[in-house]
């Protein structure tokens, strides 16, 4: 994220520069160019937070599925051992 930040603002920096070098003309194309960048970085930025938010969840439900499982073989040895106990006698 912090990468993205840095290329965004050394972009519209570059693009400053340009504007006070070059003439009006010369700077429109690469406006246009570096503001397809400046979208196109934001998306991948917005993708990976998705991805990000998905790979959470998905580790919140398999700790959960986990907890479940252990409850599950817990009670599971409790049963056993009272039937073991009630076999003895």
């Amino acid at each position: 994220m912090l990468r993205l930040r840095l290329t965004v603002s050394l972009l519209l920096f570059y693009c400053s520069y340009l504007e006070r070098v070059c003439s009006p003309g010369c700077t429109e194309g690469l406006r246009v160019h570096i503001e397809n960048i400046t979208v196109t970085l934001l998306r991948r930025k917005q993708d990976l937070c998705r991805q990000h938010d998905r790979s959470q969840a998905r580790k919140r439900k398999r700790k959960r599925k986990r907890a479940e499982r252990v409850v599950q073989y817990d009670t599971g040895v409790q049963e056993e051992q009272v039937d073991e106990e009630l076999a003895c006698c």
